[in-house]
């Protein structure tokens, strides 16, 4: 075990038996996003596990759209792709081939989404990706890469991004990138303003990430974005879903999606991942 894993595995049984010994820190429930007629709730930002138990994968996978979002780098061998969940089901239609496709199991459908999120300075999610691509390293450049394949185009999470710590992985950003995310904002087809990751931690060193998401609802409103929301599930499938957008459930392809987004035609779904879920899928997976 390197000293990187050691601290993170350390780092996450304080936080957990501080979780424990507080009353205040319980863990809530977490719960899909209910039904709507005539609507389906898409979940655009992901990153589940693929190697958790095929059933329990599938039966996750079927609860609306789930955006399969890739990582180029660090432990992306553990992340959940489209290519792989796709094979995971019998039964396959794929409505925009190699990009997204509706799948059945147990007598329930869902709809997987080629996705991938570029984590540079600030994170950009190309929604129907043709060709996954480095991880490119400005943000600007990963708009323009992502347009050239005509995907649909996301500003993740604007006010958090990387931190270089071996445990306190992200940070909210300074009041000097504050100006490239409004510049973002203006390239992008939408902003993510809720992201289910950015929960109060109660943790010394660990900012209040609650606030990202209000300053991120500010940037939106101030561009003429709606804002969208999404679980950015970390390994867990009990995180999917439980945040996204409703969209019409009428005949769903890449286009109708990218139509809703540019036309504002979707409704906010959101809900904070419980603080045992979170301490799993950032420290355990």
């Amino acid at each position: 075990m390197n000293r990187r894993r050691f601290l993170a595995l350390t780092a996450a049984g304080i936080t957990l038996t501080a979780i424990g010994g507080y009353k205040y820190m319980g863990v809530n429930e977490m719960e899909l996003q209910p039904k709507k007629e005539g609507k389906i709730l898409a979940d655009l930002h992901t990153h589940p596990a693929n190697y958790k138990c095929k059933e329990d994968t599938l039966e996750a996978l079927t609860f609306g759209i789930t955006g399969l979002a890739f990582i180029n780098h660090g432990n992306q061998n553990k992340i959940l792709t489209y290519e792989e969940g796709v094979g995971l089901f019998s039964d396959v239609e794929e409505i925009d081939i190699g990009k997204f496709a509706k799948v059945t199991y147990d007598g329930k459908t869902g709809y997987l989404l080629k996705a991938q999120e570029f984590t540079a300075d600030f994170h950009i999610l190309a929604l129907g990706i043709e060709t996954y691509l480095p991880n490119i390293q400005d943000a600007r450049q990963a708009v323009e890469a992502a347009r050239k394949q005509n995907a649909i185009v996301i500003l993740n999470h604007p006010y958090v991004t990387n931190n270089d710590h071996p445990i306190v992985k992200y940070r909210l950003i300074t009041e000097e990138e504050e100006a490239k995310a409004r510049e973002l904002c203006e390239m992008v087809d939408e902003v993510e303003v809720f992201n289910a990751q950015n929960i109060r931690t109660y943790m010394p060193g660990i900012p209040n990430m609650n606030e990202a998401n209000d300053a991120a609802k500010i940037l939106a409103q101030h561009c003429g974005k709606k804002g969208t929301a999404a679980s950015d599930a970390h390994l867990r499938l009990e995180q999917l879903g439980i945040a996204g957008i409703y969209l019409s459930d009428q005949h769903l392809c890449l286009e109708a999606i990218r139509e809703a987004l540019k036309n504002q035609n979707f409704e906010r779904a959101e809900q904070y991942v419980n603080r045992l879920s979170f301490i799993k899928g950032m420290f355990i997976g």
